[in-house]
């Protein structure tokens, strides 16, 4: 939901590094990955054309002893004192570290009075080791005529409301309608009010209805065709079909002024999405819910001609989240009623973000996502990217959740999108997670490349191999991020890493999936023993390439 206001690091190092850092290296990769043999037998170097990659592979099937002796013989990189079990120690060339928390923040893990009960962990105290002043964001130059709040996710079903997995997904339910018919829907983002709508566009895909002639009839025109002939089949192309829109049903997409909050740009209301057989006209009256119909709606305050490339790829946004939901009915009736599941948060936005800025280049610099990314105190604080909380105006999380789907696609192609909806839309798995869904879509490739690059140490334990899986794959972003390569997404280039810097002598909280840049003072960096263990560290130098490997306390 939209509101206006205001490198991939090299495997070898990673692969080999580890076994000789602080805290014990895992004996067996295979046990905690699931994979087989021969996919964790080899080594994958991504420094594309070095010659020093191609040999380390050549000699994957040697010790890991043997080529860390055969590094530091060949003068790249000496492993000598990381094999002591203190990986900083007598290092001077450390100008950043890099401190990971692990572990999954999970939006559902709180108890009853709002209480965050997920693993945040302290750095400890850092003290006049790191620097402070260097160079990071001073603000944005510009400020963003738009913000943004979250999508809530699946929450409770509506009092009285109950699937009914023999009604499939009500495609032939929905009336047709032609332009000049009027109807009642439920509006508003936090008031709902019934209010008589007038059908002023009755296209292929979709319906666009006004309020109190809130838009005109060639608006609604313009946004209709763009609806039907750009954004439909992109949004159905890449994530999959939507609820009540098969057998010729029609998404219907409300324009009215929008007063509360204060200039949201348009949302999507998940409880919308039940067929009148599943909860009744009273039950849906007493919570405000429209039934029967697939609805985004959109603020008609923005319709202006500057804005219109906003005002389309809210249309796109707001319409993946209805696919989205539609997941959760999709695979209660495919597993006969005994699965429900909705992606998280995170994901769900980073989705609705990625075909903002597919189908209008240049979207994301006009919402200022980049900038918000660079100068969000959260998230140089060690806000998680799985955390959707935004405060006072930080909105840095939708910047990161963005250009992770952009590192989503760069890795695992433009059809991982459609795969995590499959996923959930299968019905055939019980426990249905963000995580499953993520390990579930990627291609094997990757799955084998990001267990071989990052060997945890053996004390971090993760319920599954899901967890512990996409724990990695978000530190390969976070590196990747660091380290531009010219393989790399564009949008990383609007990213300076400098701009990411923590700026406090007090220790960081950071939650799970967060993550703090520390610059160093001489080139140095300690453990600090008040640290919390659970915490991962990785030492950089000053172009913030990796000097060591994954350390831990």
């Amino acid at each position: 939901m939209k509101k206006k206001g205001a490198c991939i690091l090299c495997s070898l190092l990673l692969a080999v590094s580890l076994a000789a850092c602080g805290g014990t290296a895992r004996e067996s990769t295979e046990e905690k990955s699931g994979l087989s043999p021969e996919s964790t037998g080899e080594i994958q170097a991504n420094t594309a054309g070095s010659a020093e990659a191609s040999e380390a592979a050549e000699k994957s099937e040697q010790g890991i002893a043997d080529i860390v002796s055969d590094l530091s013989a060949d003068g790249e990189m000496s492993q000598a004192s990381l094999a002591g079990g203190d990986s900083f120690e007598g290092r001077d060339d450390i100008a950043y570290v890099l401190i990971y928390n692990p572990d999954l923040w999970d939006q559902a893990n709180t108890d009853s009075y709002g209480y965050d009960m997920n693993s945040t962990l302290s750095t400890g105290d850092l003290g006049s080791q790191i620097d402070i002043t260097a160079k990071r964001a001073g603000g944005l130059e510009e400020e963003s005529p738009f913000a943004f709040i979250a999508q809530p996710g699946f929450g409770a079903l509506p009092e009285g409301a109950d699937m009914n997995a023999e009604s499939g997904r009500a495609g032939g339910m929905q009336p047709v309608y032609e332009e000049g018919d009027t109807h009642d829907f439920y509006i508003g983002a936090e008031t709902r009010s019934l209010e008589t709508m007038e059908c002023l566009y009755a296209g292929e895909y979709c319906y666009i209805w006004a309020l109190d002639g809130s838009i005109t009839e060639e608006q609604a025109q313009r946004y209709g065709d763009e609806f039907d002939t750009v954004i439909y089949p992109a949004d159905v192309e890449t994530f999959g079909t939507a609820r009540f829109t098969d057998e010729g049903g029609k998404v219907n997409i409300l324009y009215y002024d929008m007063e509360e909050p204060e200039g949201v740009l348009g949302f999507f209301i998940p409880n919308d999405l039940f067929a009148s057989d599943e909860i009744s006209e009273e039950q849906a009256a007493a919570a405000g819910l429209n039934t029967d119909h697939a609805i985004i709606n959109v603020n008609s305050l923005v319709c202006l001609d500057e804005y219109e490339d906003v005002v389309f790829s809210t249309q796109a946004h707001e319409f993946q989240h209805l696919i989205c939901r539609t997941d959760m009915f999709e695979g209660y009736y495919n597993s006969n009623g005994e699965t429900i599941g909705m992606a998280d948060t995170w994901i769900n936005e980073a989705m609705s973000g990625y075909i903002e800025e597919k189908l209008y280049p240049g979207v994301k610099d006009m919402e200022r996502h980049y900038e918000s990314f660079a100068g969000s105190d959260m998230i140089r604080y060690g806000q998680s990217m799985y955390n959707f909380a935004n405060g006072y105006g930080d909105i840095g999380v939708y910047g990161s959740v963005f250009l992770f789907s952009q590192y989503l696609e760069e890795k695992a192609g433009d059809d991982v999108f459609h795969n995590f909806h499959d996923y959930y839309r299968s019905g055939d798995n019980t426990d249905l997670s963000t995580a499953a869904a993520l390990y579930g879509s990627m291609p094997a490739g990757l799955i084998k490349e990001i267990d071989n690059n990052y060997a945890y140490p053996a004390e971090l334990t993760f319920a599954n191999k899901d967890q512990e899986w996409v724990s990695k794959m978000v530190l390969d972003f976070y590196m990747s991020l660091l380290t531009l390569d010219p393989e790399d997404p564009e949008a990383y280039e609007k990213v300076d890493a400098q701009t990411l810097l923590y700026d406090q002598y007090n220790p960081a909280d950071i939650q799970g999936g967060g993550r703090v840049i520390a610059a160093t003072a001489d080139g140095t960096f300690s453990i600090p023993e008040d640290a919390d263990y659970g915490l991962i560290y990785i030492g950089l130098d000053s172009n913030f390439k990796p000097v060591t490997g994954i350390c831990y306390k």
